[in-house]
């Protein structure tokens, strides 16, 4: 089956809209805040009519010990760092992505690996050396306590960001890591032909 670009340009709008939420892409920073981005992203995909779930790897065949990692690409282009997370966890889209069709799939949102595009949870795994039936899905809790929390931890993360550029003015050993968002193949593949001819997502 063909996928539909189409459709894929729209849902890649959407969930650009939703990372207006998270203050001066600090998504894009070192951090271990992956869960409360999933839950805020879910919640935003729930609210504008999406099926969404939150998904969590915690093994990955490139950690023996336990854990998930993955190569992220520095900002610099200087190389590669290898980050290591205790787990993983990401929203999911349960869309339709194929040419008349009605089937559907799972597109991944996580803007820690794919900065603002949406990726297939096929690459999702592959990023993370991890087994996609030893997934787990996260129940989404949409109580007002749990946004608020999640919410609250994005808002220090941001703040430690800040505070650790200003400190790097003064030492440039503090300076913290930043990282280019790795390629999503289903953007790539799918709509270069198609965002040519459109106008950007507001």
């Amino acid at each position: 089956m063909e996928t539909d670009a189409n459709k894929l340009y729209k849902y890649n709008c959407d969930y650009k809209k939703w990372l207006k939420q998270f203050p001066n892409q600090c998504f894009a920073y070192e951090n271990n805040m992956c869960g409360s981005f999933a839950h805020l992203l879910a919640l935003a995909a729930t609210n504008d009519g999406y099926k969404s779930h939150k998904i969590c790897a915690f093994s990955s065949k490139r950690e023996p010990n336990g854990g998930v990692s993955a190569n992220m690409p520095l900002e610099d282009n200087s190389g590669f760092n290898k980050v290591w997370w205790e787990f993983h966890v990401a929203c999911i889209i349960e869309v339709p992505i194929y040419k008349d069709c009605n089937k559907t799939e799972f597109l991944v949102a996580d803007p820690v690996l794919f900065g603002d595009k949406l990726a297939t949870l096929k690459q999702w795994c592959w990023t993370l050396d991890c087994d996609i039936d030893k997934l787990s899905i996260l129940k989404l809790n949409k109580d007002k306590n749990s946004e608020t929390d999640a919410s609250k931890k994005i808002e220090a993360l941001n703040n430690y960001i800040c505070s650790q550029q200003n400190k790097h003015q003064v030492n440039p050993f503090r300076k913290i890591k930043k990282y280019r968002p790795i390629k999503s193949t289903l953007i790539k593949t799918n709509m270069e032909h198609t965002t040519k001819n459109k106008a950007p997502c507001k």
